[in-house]
């Protein structure tokens, strides 16, 4: 079996600087909105975002998971497979940007709220198609090409928001993502087409079939996902207004930075995971051992380091109006820990063909979440939203462990057998 040292080593380099360079970008897009525009303004384009995100669940559907795992499996039928994905997508993204325009008619906002969410349902579409098409540099495990698309698309994205910025213009804001966004995909498309496989689109009725069929398990996943991790900032600007959701939204950030560690160490594992869950059981779980080790201890480590710098941190970058982020940063870093660990139990689930079991605990933890927001925002504001993401992170998290040790050891493993269940059957 191929070490986890070997795996690590080949594939972090590239995945470390693309998503490493893109999350500072991000950090810092965000520092620039709140210092200069202010706290209200950042809020409002927290909401923005956030409210648009909250449909990438149809948008995206599952497929890119999907595709890096048939695309790994199945080289030979790239092409094939990615024409129908094309298909695919074009129909979601049609139905996504009418349920973002519908929707959004009906939100107590004014309406140039309501205009930015357009902009913003664009530059969705337009990032999820990209995001599913660069699966298969991870598939081929040509991870500098999909690290050069990023890090010039994040590049490019700060350059139009410090001009968009020194012009005072939310607009402009969001319209410089839907551009980058456009930009990455076009490079997207060319370095397949150059690389990799011709493109074009293509309708086999067989193959999308299969390939919705092992993906709607994952589509109703990150439904509950998005909603639990994105509802949050929906509920705080409606109830509680700009100001708490700019506070909330600084230190989400921040957290949320500091698990991009997480996917990095994980994709790196995940194309190796889902050959061997097809070979060898027995390395599959050894894989499975190392891999939960190591983001346990990654996880415990970047926890220890964020809460001790976060106190001076905050008011650094974002300035003084944002101190009341420092007290939710230290409520959300308790969930730190469990999100690294959650990251391998999603990939395992989905590499051994079990996704229900995650479609299954997110559900619960959604449910959850929305119940907990609902009660704890209008008592506590800020603070009840961010205890509501610790706590349905950790019961989240808890409820995925169990069902991937059942699966994993008592459930499936009881031989060094080929594991080929009925939706992981190559395409």
């Amino acid at each position: 079996m191929v070490s986890l040292r070997k795996i690590l080593l080949k594939n972090t380099t590239y995945l470390a600087l693309s998503e490493g360079l893109a999350m500072i970008i991000l950090f810092l897009i965000s520092i620039l909105i709140a210092r200069k525009l202010g706290d209200t303004i950042y809020g409002q384009f927290a909401f923005v975002l956030a409210f648009a995100q909250i449909w990438q669940v149809v948008a995206d559907f599952g497929l890119t998971m999907v595709a890096i795992k048939q695309i790994t499996i199945n080289r030979a039928d790239t092409s094939k497979l990615l024409n129908n994905l094309l298909s695919i997508k074009l129909v979601l993204g049609i139905i996504t940007y009418l349920l973002i325009i519908t929707s959004a008619f009906f939100l107590n906002k004014p309406f140039f709220i309501k205009e930015l969410i357009f902009v913003a349902g664009l530059y969705l579409i337009i990032y999820t198609t990209a995001e599913m098409l660069r699966s298969v540099f991870r598939a081929h495990e040509k991870f500098k090409y999909e690290a050069f698309v990023k890090i010039s698309q994040h590049l490019l994205l700060l350059i139009l928001i410090i001009l968009a910025i020194n012009w005072s213009n939310l607009n402009g804001i969001v319209w410089s993502y839907v551009l980058a966004a456009s930009y990455a995909l076009t490079l997207t498309l060319y370095l397949i087409y150059k690389k990799i496989a011709p493109l074009t689109f293509a309708w086999d009725k067989n193959i999308i079939k299969k390939l919705l069929h092992e993906s709607w398990p994952l589509a109703l996943a990150n439904v509950f996902v998005i909603i639990y991790f994105r509802i949050d900032t929906v509920m705080l600007s409606l109830l509680a207004g700009d100001q708490p959701t700019a506070w909330y939204n600084a230190a989400y950030l921040l957290i949320f930075s500091l698990t991009f560690v997480a996917y990095i160490l994980v994709m790196s594992v995940y194309p190796k995971l889902s050959q061997l869950a097809q070979t060898s059981l027995s390395a599959c779980r050894k894989l499975y051992r190392h891999t939960l080790l190591l983001m346990g201890g990654a996880g415990l480590i970047i926890l220890g380091l964020a809460c001790a710098v976060a106190r001076w941190l905050i008011p650094y970058f974002y300035g003084v109006q944002f101190s009341p982020a420092i007290q939710i940063f230290y409520i959300l870093a308790l969930a730190v820990f469990f999100s690294f660990l959650s990251h391998v139990w999603l990939y395992t689930l989905n590499a051994i063909g079990k996704q229900g079991g995650y479609t299954i605990a997110t559900g619960f933890g959604m449910v959850l979440n929305i119940a907990l927001n609902f009660y704890w925002i209008p008592k506590f504001s800020y603070l009840g939203a961010a205890w509501a993401t610790v706590l349905t992170e950790i019961i989240t998290g808890l409820t995925i462990f169990g069902l991937t040790e059942y699966y994993l050891y008592k459930h499936i493993l009881h031989t060094d057998k080929k594991l080929i269940p009925t939706l992981q059957k190559p395409i």
